[in-house]
């Protein structure tokens, strides 16, 4: 079909080559050849540079999209993990002592004499926090779930994966 009997077959012609050439499989050459005269042989060439123009760039936006997400994604990340590393040293830095080594050889003593053995008001804060969760996990979440379940299966348990199979 190097003559296309219609205008309908001609482009159809036209953007199939068009298509194959924006993946190399075409060549200006033979779209040049199998023109039919001269001044679509220029018409042809001048709709094959603009087409290739534009699909370049509609590759080269969608290439910077991609690396636009790629990058968002990478940003988040690392700002997740810088958020993570400050409270990991945050929480190193409250747990240490606040002078020097080798003057804490006499603040250390001192820090116990004045607590005289008493606990760290944080550690009894967190000790607290955790009586309280305790508390509420076995007065409104145990029995809720364990309500649910007898509510689902009864008094007796589901089967196994042995009798599944």
């Amino acid at each position: 079909m190097i003559f296309p009997s219609s205008r309908i077959d001609l482009l159809i012609k036209v953007t199939s080559d068009l298509m194959w050439s924006l993946f190399g499989l075409r060549d200006d050459k033979v779209m040049r050849a199998e023109a039919a005269d001269g001044v679509s042989k220029y018409v042809v060439l001048a709709f094959y540079f603009a087409f290739l123009l534009l699909s370049t760039i509609m590759m080269i936006n969608i290439l910077v999209a991609l690396l636009t997400k790629t990058f968002d994604i990478a940003s988040n990340n690392a700002e997740i993990e810088w958020k993570f590393a400050r409270a990991v040293i945050e929480n190193q830095y409250r747990t240490m002592h606040g002078i020097v080594v080798p003057f804490n050889l006499i603040t250390v003593p001192g820090l116990y004499l004045l607590r005289r053995g008493k606990e760290d008001a944080r550690e009894l804060e967190g000790k607290d926090r955790q009586k309280t969760y305790r508390s509420y996990y076995e007065e409104h979440l145990f029995p809720s779930i364990t309500e649910s379940y007898k509510l689902k299966y009864g008094t007796s348990f589901p089967l196994s994966v042995s009798g599944f199979v």
